[in-house]
């Protein structure tokens, strides 16, 4: 839901005239350069982090959540990725576009706070993976000139992170 509110929020700002137009296809190559990234995204975060911190492999049973986790990432993080830098970003949009969905999470326990609560303890993690993902968004952004490359390898990441990490509750 929430990537579908910021690709309202996108929307909203697409009306209004920006300096440049917003390319909105997927630039030439950009499927070789989401490939890459996202091995980079591989090797240099997941097996780190499941060798030295936690299980970051998941199994088979984790594969249909992870695809399911993608869904909802990409709707996000394409809008997001457009949102802080694409064409007529705002100085600052990244970190306040972050801190609104941190306080959608707050919200989101507020609401259902025994099944919930969970999320408060992984925040520290999130805004880790926002900061390692948004240095990665921003260094891809200046390499393509285009923030869709970016927004897919981060959507992969961060499905993985979700279907790997969180635990599966039937009931």
């Amino acid at each position: 839901m929430y990537g579908l509110i910021t690709a309202a929020c996108l929307a909203r700002t697409v009306r209004h005239p920006t300096p440049q137009p917003m390319r909105i296809a997927a630039p030439p190559g950009s499927a070789g350069a989401v490939l890459a990234v996202v091995l980079f995204d591989f090797v240099a975060v997941v097996r780190p982090i499941d060798a030295h911190f936690t299980a970051f492999l998941p199994g088979p049973a984790r594969v249909p959540l992870m695809r399911c986790m993608l869904a909802g990432t990409l709707s996000y993080f394409l809008s997001d990725e457009w949102l802080t830098h694409g064409a007529g970003a705002a100085r600052g949009a990244y970190a306040v576009s972050k801190a609104a969905f941190l306080l959608s999470l707050g919200a989101a326990v507020a609401l259902d706070p025994q099944r919930l609560f969970f999320l408060v303890i992984i925040v520290p993690v999130i805004v880790l993976f926002f900061w390692v993902y948004g240095l990665f968004s921003a260094w891809i952004y200046r390499r393509t000139g285009h923030p869709f490359v970016a927004a897919i390898a981060n959507a992969v990441a961060f499905a993985w992170a979700i279907g790997a990490t969180f635990p599966l509750i039937s009931g």
